[in-house]
Parts: structure tokens; sequence; C-alpha cells
């Protein structure tokens, strides 16, 4: 049964850390985390989750722009390598625009990524049209063996130079 139908709430913040942008390429420190509940995650639920993390991982997609390219990302440190495949199924399942492409890559398991907070480190070419422009950057996230069309973590991430830095948690409310 997908995970979803027993959530209540589940919530993908994203707080930045540092951020440096040199010739074209930001790099973003942030710690992620997800939330649950509040106290509606029975045990049974997240003992499951958990297990599914550690046992398969799990897949996690950005939505970008088209002419942009992730240099690296490290998740709980974990140097992700993007996979094409996935990526089209990120395509083929959630859509982009025109000017939009999906990059998706495989989590390897890991008990940390349901953790209290984990660190990631995005490194990606951007550039930025005016000194105060910024870029929101879907994020989607899914665990143990579901895909996209079950189930999925919905965060963003905003892209810019400078301070201040933009943090972002985004909670989804099932059931309403």
């Amino acid at each position: 049964m997908p995970l979803w139908l027993r959530v209540g709430r589940q919530g993908f913040r994203v707080t930045t850390t540092s951020l440096s942008h040199t010739r074209g390429l930001l790099t973003r420190r942030s710690v992620v985390e997800f939330t649950f509940g509040p106290g509606r995650l029975d045990s049974r639920i997240a003992k499951r989750l958990l297990e599914d993390t550690a046992n398969y991982g799990g897949k996690l997609g950005l939505r970008i722009e088209k002419s942009q390219t992730i240099k690296s990302l490290e998740v709980a440190g974990m140097e992700l390598r993007p996979d094409a495949k996935l990526s089209r199924e990120l395509h083929r399942t959630l859509g982009a625009g025109p000017r939009e492409k999906w990059v998706g890559f495989p989590l390897l398991g890991n008990r940390a990524l349901l953790g209290p907070g984990f660190k990631t480190v995005l490194k990606i070419t951007f550039r930025p049209r005016t000194k105060l422009a910024f870029q929101l950057v879907p994020i989607v996230v899914t665990f143990g063996h579901q895909d996209f069309t079950q189930h999925y973590v919905l965060g963003v991430s905003v892209l810019k130079t400078g301070k201040p830095h933009v943090d972002s948690f985004i909670e989804v409310v099932s059931g309403r």
C-alpha cells in the first residue's frame, strides 16, 4: 500500500547553510529534513519506512532549466550520479515545461535520510539575469521500492546568489 494513504501530513524542509557563486557555478550547502505527523505515523509504518529506506534507498529528482547542468550532488555523505532512465520516468510521470528537464538520482540505502536532518551539497550551473534573481527548483523524493506514481515527498530549493539565504518548507496534507 502506498505510504501516502497512511500519513496525514508530511513535510520537506531545506535550510541553507552556505552559498557561493563563482564563474557561473553555484554551490549550495543545506540541511534537509523530512517531517511526518503530528503523531499520525504509527510505529508499524515508521518501521517499514525505515527498513525500506535502509534496504532499497529511494529516488530523488530535481526539475531544472534545460540549459543548466548539475555538476555534483551529495546527499547524506553519498555522492549521487544522475540516471537517464530515472530522469525519463520523472518527466513521464510529473511532466516539465518546454525549457525544463528532470534530473533523477538513485539513492542508496541509508537510514540517515529519515533522521533529524542530513547535509546536502548541490553544485549547479547558475547564471542569474540580474543580481537579485532567484530560481525555484522543485524536488521530489520517494523511498523504498515505491515509484513516483504511488507516492512522493515534494520539496523546493531556491537558487540565488548572496544573502539573505532562502530556506523553504512544504507540508502536504492528505485526506482533505
